[in-house]
């Protein structure tokens, strides 16, 4: 360099190509060893398939919301222990009572609710809205 000065740079860049390399390894170790792309063979259980656009599957016994704002009143009542703002959203048609193994169809996925297509039982063709945490009480085909 022109003013007397050593370049470091490549000592840099060789820091950062090996804190790279140690975070893949620490990485990859933590993961069972599987690399990216690399899938478990053993079959889907109800824990772990995947609600998608268009999947099928059936309800566990639940209630449901008729509309994404009925779905979130109805958390707020449940959150605030208000047992009469929920028997009056039952009572008005926007809550309802869907029993185990109830067919179903989602339509949309969401991260913080699903909407799914009733399509057997008394409910047979309401659109309904479910929480998404957990498995939302819906359980998807193989």
């Amino acid at each position: 360099m022109a003013d007397g000065k050593k370049d470091n740079s490549g000592w840099l860049w060789l820091a950062l190509i090996l804190i790279i390399i140690g975070i893949g390894y620490y990485a990859n170790k933590n993961s069972g060893g599987r690399m990216s792309g690399q899938h478990e063979t053993e079959p889907p259980s109800p824990a772990n398939r995947v609600i998608r656009d268009g999947s099928t599957g059936v309800f566990d016994a639940m209630t449901v919301a008729v509309s994404q704002g009925d779905l979130d009143r109805a958390l707020q009542l449940t959150n605030a222990g208000d047992q009469a703002g929920i028997d009056r959203m039952f009572g008005e048609g926007r809550l309802l009572s869907v029993a185990a193994g109830t067919r179903g169809r989602v339509i949309d996925t969401g991260f913080f609710s699903h909407e799914i297509k009733i399509e057997s039982g008394p409910h047979a063709g309401t659109y309904v809205f479910v929480p998404a945490a957990g498995d939302g009480g819906f359980i998807v085909d193989p």
